[in-house]
C-alpha cells in the first residue's frame, strides 16, 4: 500500500508508531561453532518449508524459551540473569539442533540422546534439568561475538546474541547430527569456502550469517573479534545493516511515510560495475544520510553507482531521489509514464520501456554478460517497473506483492485487470529470491505471486457476489467482503473494492453505473 490520498495521509504520518506497536522483539541466541584444527564452522540448512529463513543456511539457533531463565546465574557462572538465560537458550539449541552436550555432566552417548529427545518433545526442561543434576555450565566457554537486533523493516525482530564456541572446549560435548525435521543438513567448512558457495548462487545464506562469515574470512578468528565488536557499536548507532539474500542484491530498509502495517520502504543497490540505486526512498534527511553513508561503504568495495532507478512515482519511492542523485551526481531512469507523473518533481534523464536490459559487469559468481532485465507491469501503478537477474534468480518487484499485507491498487491510477495480468507474467519467471519493497525478501517468491494473484480473484468473486446479492453502498459491500477492520483501514478496502468493481465492468460482468456504490 503506497499511496497517501486523503484520510490515508494521516495514516501515512502514524505508520512508524503503529506498524513499531504491532512489533515484538524476541531474544535468542546463535552458535558460531568453530573446529579449531581447521578453522571450519558449522552451519545448518533450515526446511524450506519454514516461514524464517526456510531453505536458508545458517548457524544453529533459536529464542529463548521461558524456561530457559530457570537456571540462575550462579549455576552458569554468568554475570546476570539475562547473560544466563542466553547461554542456556545456546547450551539447550546446541543440544536439539546439534545433539552437543556443552553442559559439565559428562553424559555418555546414550544419555546424551536420551536428554535431546526429552527436551525436544517437551518431556524435559533444559534449565531445571541442569539444576536437578547440579550441571554447571562453564559461561567462560561462551564467547560473545556480535549481538544483532533484526531492522525494523521486518515484521518479527529478534534480539540475537551470536555465541562463539571451539569444540575443543568441550570434552564431552560429542559431534554435530542433525535430527530431519525443522533442519534439513548440517556440514563444516571454511568461512570463505562457504561464502565461496554463495557467491556462485549454490546455497543461500542467512543476512546475518554472511556478514559474520565475511568478516572472518577477511580478519581470520582472532582479528574478527574486535571487527564485530566495532560493527554491532556501528548498527547501535543507527547504520544500516548490510543486508544481503543472495550476491546479487543488497537490502537497504528506509523510513518512509508509507501505509500501515508497513513502516519502510525497501531501497535496493543490484549489480557491481555498473551498479543501480533502486527506488531511494526515503524524505527524511536522517534516513538520507543513512543511505548515503552505506553507499559509500559500497562504492569503497568496488561498486561503482551508474543510475538511480525507479519502480513507479509513487511519494514513499521516490522521496530521497533529488537529494541522492544530487550527492552524487547520478542521473535517473524511469518508464515514460512514471517521468510524465513525476514531471515537475523529479527530472529523469533516461526513458526505459519493456525488455530493456542494463548491464551489471561480472558476477560474483564470476560470470559474464551479467544483466538486470526491464518488465513493464502496470496495475498498481502505470509505468511499474519490475527488475530481473538470471544469474542468481532475483526479482526485485517493486509494490507488485509484499511480504507484509497485500497491495493496494487505487482506482485513480491503478488498473486490476493489469494488475492480473502483469501477475501472471511475474509467475512465469525462474524466481529464486524475490525482492520487495515493503517486508524482508523471500525465497518463497514464486509461491507469494500465485497466493496473491488467488487471493485477489477471491477477492473479486466476492465483491460480485455481494453486488449481485443487493449490497448497494459502499459501506455494505466492504461489510460483506471484509467483514470487520482496524480502525481507518475502511478507506483502504473501499479503494480495492472500487478497482474490483471497475474490472468487472469492463468484462461486462455488472453495470456502469454499479461500479461507484455510495
Amino acid at each position: 500500500m503506497v499511496c497517501c490520498r486523503g484520510k490515508a495521509v494521516q495514516l501515512a504520518r502514524n505508520a512508524r508508531c503503529i506498524g513499531e506497536r504491532m512489533k515484538k522483539i524476541r531474544q535468542a541466541s546463535s552458535v558460531i561453532l568453530r573446529r579449531p584444527d581447521d578453522s571450519a564452522v558449522y552451519l545448518v540448512r533450515r526446511n524450506d518449508v519454514l516461514r524464517f529463513f526456510g531453505g536458508f543456511w545458517a548457524f544453529p539457533g533459536g529464542g529463548i524459551h521461558p524456561s530457559d531463565r530457570g537456571a540462575s546465574a550462579s549455576v552458569i557462572g554468568a554475570a546476570d540473569a539475562e547473560a544466563a538465560a542466553f547461554i542456556v537458550s545456546c547450551a539447550r539449541e546446541a543440544l536439539e539442533e546439534l545433539g552437543l552436550d556443552l553442559s559439565e555432566a559428562s553424559l555418555t552417548t546414550d544419555e546424551r540422546e536420551s536428554l535431546r529427545a526429552a527436551v525436544i518433545q517437551g518431556e524435559e526442561s533444559y534449565a531445571v534439568w541442569l539444576v536437578q543434576r547440579a550441571a554447571r555450565i562453564d559461561a567462560a566457554k561462551f564467547a560473545h561475538a556480535i549481538r544483532l537486533l533484526t531492522p525494523p523493516f521486518s515484521p518479527i525482530r529478534f534480539d540475537t546474541l551470536f555465541l562463539r564456541l571451539d569444540l575443543d572446549l568441550f570434552d564431552h560435548a560429542g559431534e554435530p547430527t542433525i535430527v530431519q525435521g525443522e533442519l534439513v543438513d548440517g556440514c563444516w567448512a571454511p568461512p570463505g569456502a562457504w561464502l565461496e558457495r554463495w557467491r556462485r548462487g549454490e546455497i543461500l545464506i542467512a543476512p546475518p550469517v554472511v556478514l559474520i562469515l565475511d568478516l572472518l574470512d577477511q580478519h581470520g578468528w582472532e582479528g574478527a573479534t574486535p571487527a564485530l565488536a566495532e560493527l554491532e557499536r556501528e548498527f547501535a548507532d543507527g547504520e544500516i545493516h548490510p543486508i544481503f539474500n543472495n550476491a546479487a542484491v543488497q537490502l537497504l530498509p528506509l523510513l518512509t511515510p508509507t501505509l500501515p502495517p508497513a513502516t519502510h520502504t525497501n531501497a535496493y543497490l543490484v549489480g557491481r560495475d555498473p551498479a543501480y540505486v533502486i527506488d531511494p526512498a526515503s524524505p527524511y534527511e536522517d534516513e538520507q544520510r543513512r543511505l548515503s553513508r552505506a553507499l559509500r561503504a559500497a562504492q569503497r568495495k568496488g561498486r561503482r553507482l551508474a543510475a538511480i532507478v525507479l519502480s513507479h512515482h509513487h511519494p514513499d519511492h521516490v522521496g530521497g531521489v533529488n537529494a541522492l542523485a544530487r550527492e552524487f551526481s547520478l542521473p535517473v531512469w524511469a518508464h515514460r509514464v512514471t517521468a510524465e507523473l513525476l514531471a515537475g518533481h523529479i527530472q529523469v534523464d533516461r526513458l526505459l520501456e519493456d525488455g530493456e536490459r542494463l548491464p551489471l559487469g561480472t558476477a560474483p559468481s564470476g560470470e559474464e554478460d551479467w544483466e538486470l532485465e526491464l518488465l513493464h507491469t502496470p496495475g498498481h501503478a502505470p509505468g511499474h517497473l519490475c527488475f530481473f537477474e538470471r544469474e542468481y534468480g532475483s526479482l526485485v518487484c517493486g509494490d507488485m506483492v509484499s511480504t507484509l499485507s497485500s497491495i493496494l491498487i487505487h482506482p485513480s491510477d491503478g488498473n486490476m485487470g493489469q494488475y492480473f495480468a502483469s501477475l501472471e507474467r511475474l509467475i512465469e519467471l525462474p524466481t529464486r529470491m524475490l525482492f520487495p519493497a515493503h517486508g524482508p525478501a523471500t525465497a518463497a517468491g514464486r509461491a507469494l505471486l500465485s497466493e496473491q494473484l488467488a487471493h485477489r480473484q477471491a477477492r473479486q468473486r466476492a465483491v460480485l457476489e455481494a453486488v449481485r446479492g443487493g449490497a448497494k453502498k459502499m459501506e455494505e459491500i466492504v461489510e460483506r467482503v471484509y467483514g470487520e477492520l482496524p480502525p481507518g483501514f475502511d478507506v483502504y478496502a473501499a479503494d480495492s473494492v472500487r478497482s474490483i468493481l471497475l474490472y468487472c465492468s469492463e468484462l461486462g460482468q455488472i453495470s456502469e453505473a454499479e461500479t461507484d456504490p455510495r
